[in-house]
């Protein structure tokens, strides 16, 4: 090798190791805001209370109840953050082998019960096994099915598609929403990313669904992406290994 390449790859591993830092300042700055947000609330209730600004049954009750509303919510982001450290870390996968069908349409019967104003629609075969973490699988499709919730009026329509294809086993989550800008396709993956911020932390989401998404199936070894749908809408495209490489961790 020579001395030019060398410097070339010294260069390219420190540009590395400097975005890898930018990132993690990002994200905890990033964090740092989401949580400082319920906080605020939390102790502003608290010290309305404790000056006896709650003169009324209906204030009290009205305090109480925005202050477990607001830590349920950073307990769901403290949650969060905590899968995502954990596979940053390549910890928290227990692979074994699953059924993704199954579990697509597990999920399917849950959002019918849950959001039946958004009908889902399955094309899978009767069984489509691979090498995979069944917790964290189950995790990526109810993210997929939530994200188009919270993101789409009533009415849309969702298709999930299973189809194995070789040493890969592909899911794609179509909805005929209104879709997201093209622009957008990559960074809806960032962490607290929002396309709508006004509309996603009125309905307590931190913008960290896509990111976990992403973060779960790059563990196992697949790729995810976003695209325009034939009907306009959003489809989210995610290619799964059938067997994984490496050896699960345990966490």
């Amino acid at each position: 090798i020579s001395l030019n390449e060398m410097l070339a790859h010294l260069e390219e591993a420190v540009e590395t190791e400097r975005d890898a830092k930018e990132r993690l300042r990002r994200f905890v700055a990033d964090a740092s805001h989401e949580l400082r947000t319920p906080l605020a609330t939390i102790a502003g209730y608290a010290e309305l209370r404790s000056q006896g600004g709650l003169r009324t049954p209906e204030e009290e009750d009205k305090a109480w109840s925005r202050i477990e509303s607001e830590g349920r919510r950073m307990a769901l982001l403290i949650e969060d953050l905590l899968v995502l450290a954990r596979l940053d870390q390549s910890q928290g996968l227990r692979v074994g082998n699953v059924d993704a069908a199954r579990i697509v349409r597990d999920a399917a019967g849950d959002h019918a019960a849950i959001d039946p104003r958004r009908p889902i629609q399955i094309e899978a075969p009767e069984s489509v096994m691979l090498e995979a973490d069944e917790e964290r699988l189950t995790q990526v499709v109810t993210s997929l099915r939530a994200t188009v919730r919270v993101h789409t009026p009533e009415g849309t329509e969702i298709y999930v598609i299973v189809r194995p294809a070789g040493t890969v086993v592909s899911i794609d989550v179509i909805d005929d929403g209104p879709g997201i800008p093209e622009a957008a396709h990559e960074q809806v993956f960032d962490r607290f990313y929002r396309a709508d911020p006004s509309r996603s932390r009125s309905s307590g989401g931190a913008g960290l669904g896509l990111a976990i998404v992403q973060a779960i199936v790059e563990a196992h070894g697949g790729t995810v992406s976003a695209a325009q749908a034939e009907s306009g809408g959003t489809r989210i495209a995610i290619e799964l290994p059938v067997a994984v490489s490496s050896e699960p961790n345990g966490y």
